[in-house]
């Protein structure tokens, strides 16, 4: 994560779909993800990468991406809690170098080359 915590309008600005972006998903899971990301980041802006919160918020989202990511693509009674898990876990990694893209969707908390945001 950056040094100092973004505002929340710098948050929503570095989430962008990427224009020409392929992917398998359907479009309803980058719809998803321009709507959750921002507000899992700006609910995770404090966390220290070291942090044990930090370690057991990645530690949850992707166990439990890894046991019903199926419920998120074929649908099934885990799909809402695995979206949120899939937003979670984003979000951490939207504060590595160079941000994340995943179903069209990129965030980042930084400027890096290259950065859809930045178009």
């Amino acid at each position: 994560m950056p040094s100092a915590p973004l505002a929340f309008h710098e948050i929503n600005r570095r989430i962008r779909l990427v224009p020409g972006a392929r992917h398998a998903q359907p479009p309803s899971l980058s719809i998803h993800l321009l709507t959750a990301l921002p507000i899992a980041i700006w609910e995770q802006r404090e966390l220290i990468p070291s942090s044990p919160e930090y370690e057991r918020l990645r530690r949850e989202a992707a166990n439990m991406i890894a046991s019903h990511g199926d419920d998120l693509q074929f649908g099934g009674r885990h799909a809402a809690a695995t979206a949120a898990s899939l937003a979670r876990g984003l979000a951490l990694l939207a504060g590595a170098p160079g941000g994340v893209t995943f179903a069209g969707v990129h965030a980042c908390l930084e400027d890096h080359e290259g950065c859809p945001a930045d178009s």
